[in-house]
């Protein structure tokens, strides 16, 4: 696998400690700024499918008329909290 060096960040003084501070024994600045881009763009990746399958299911629930009102939502939660608050 080929890898590329990673541009040259400016990085605040206190943030650059900071992050220096919780370094784990062994590891480096740039193993720590490897896995904090892998863990971004995965988090960003769950978002985008999650957005996704959130708008699918409002296009299906727009085809099928299949709609619950936010007040009835409520009311239901609201009941069950009741429910096992009891």
């Amino acid at each position: 696998m080929k890898t590329d060096l990673f541009v040259s960040v400016t990085i605040d003084p206190e943030m650059l400690a900071s992050a220096k501070g919780v370094l784990l024994e062994g590891e480096s600045l740039a193993d720590f700024f490897e896995q904090s881009v892998r863990a971004e763009v995965a988090r960003r990746q769950h978002r985008s499918e999650f957005i996704a399958r959130g708008l699918a299911s409002r296009d299906e629930a727009k085809r099928n008329a299949n709609y619950v009102s936010a007040d009835r939502v409520i009311a239901n939660l609201t009941a069950r909290l009741d429910a096992a608050k009891a």
